[in-house]
């Protein structure tokens, strides 16, 4: 099983790796399948079924590794889109805006608009020589936040997109972003976004566009919490999020983060790389940690310094060094 959904009528549909899409009604607890079949081309395209979605109107879409599917749910026969037969037909996410208009992250192709009124799309793909195109063609998650506006999780960051110009500001490591291959988006009671990643979970606040990450120190039971998209936020605001490390739940209202700034040392002095003791001609007057001041000959111009912070919490994030060559 990779993908779940309920529709209006308490029906659960269930897409699989390599069995088709699976109907099971819980009233009944009876199950029945629909698998491709070669020669009917209404069957599901394709066996391998990713992701589902039941939009506003009720249609159940499935995307396979073979196209989009939209299902009829009581002729169990399907329409199947296929955009000029692109890789992009390898569907890694599926939803919905408040306009209607479906939104298809793929695995490869990038982010394809479309219209199912129309029939008509619009690809969106990462083009180094364009500034503004999205941060990478695999798509993982596509979220749209309380004020509408759309946020994209890529394998190379956290993109924002902007109607007005058609363009995506993308959010990675050097921003403050835990890792660059985004998985989940979710939302928090404050407007606060939470992004699982391939090195943690980031916490994005959107009013002062600054993220805090948590770790394996904060109680993760891994580093890697990338996969197939696997999130979900209960109506009680619970959040979840599965990866390849495993899963993780949380209230994000009962996440506190620690203003306790500890106590900073120096540990070292070297000069090219060999440690400074306290001798005659020595530059230090004093053990480094005691030291105000150290003054260099234009000859000692390679030198390193150590420092660390005293405490036992969190020691994967405090513990620093630095090297310093001038």
């Amino acid at each position: 099983m990779i993908g779940i959904t309920e529709d209006h009528s308490g029906v659960l549909w269930v897409g699989t790796f390599g069995h088709g899409l699976i109907r099971f009604d819980r009233a009944t607890g009876r199950f029945k399948s629909y698998q491709n079949n070669p020669t009917d081309s209404y069957s599901i395209s394709n066996d391998v079924v990713t992701r589902l979605l039941i939009d506003r109107k009720g249609t159940l879409w499935a995307g396979t590794w073979d196209g989009l599917n939209r299902f009829d749910a009581s002729t169990g026969r399907s329409i199947r889109y296929k955009f000029n037969g692109r890789v992009d037909d390898l569907y890694s996410e599926l939803t919905e805006d408040a306009q209607g208009i479906l939104w298809l992250g793929t695995d490869a192709g990038g982010l394809r608009r479309f219209d199912p009124e129309t029939g008509q799309s619009k690809v969106y793909e990462h083009d180094d020589s364009r500034p503004g195109t999205l941060s990478d063609n695999r798509v993982n998650s596509v979220h749209f936040d309380r004020s509408g506006a759309m946020w994209v999780g890529t394998q190379n960051g956290l993109d924002r997109f902007d109607a007005k110009t058609d363009t995506f500001t993308v959010y990675a490591q050097p921003d403050g972003l835990a890792g660059n291959a985004v998985s989940c988006i979710l939302e928090d009671e404050r407007d606060d976004l939470w992004i699982s990643t391939n090195n943690g979970i980031s916490r994005f606040n959107l009013r002062s566009e600054t993220f805090t990450n948590y770790s394996t120190a904060d109680g993760l039971p891994g580093p890697d919490l990338g996969g197939l998209n696997a999130c979900f936020k209960s109506v009680a605001g619970e959040i979840f999020f599965g990866g390849f490390s495993g899963m993780t739940a949380f209230f994000p209202d009962k996440v506190v983060d620690s203003t306790y700034v500890p106590p900073i040392v120096l540990t070292d002095f070297r000069l090219s790389g060999i440690p400074v003791s306290l001798h005659d001609g020595s530059p230090l007057k004093n053990p480094i940690n005691y030291a105000d001041a150290v003054t260099l000959s234009h000859w000692q111009n390679i030198f390193s310094i150590e420092f660390s912070a005293l405490s036992y919490s969190n020691p994967q994030q405090i513990a620093m060094a630095i090297n310093w060559k001038g």
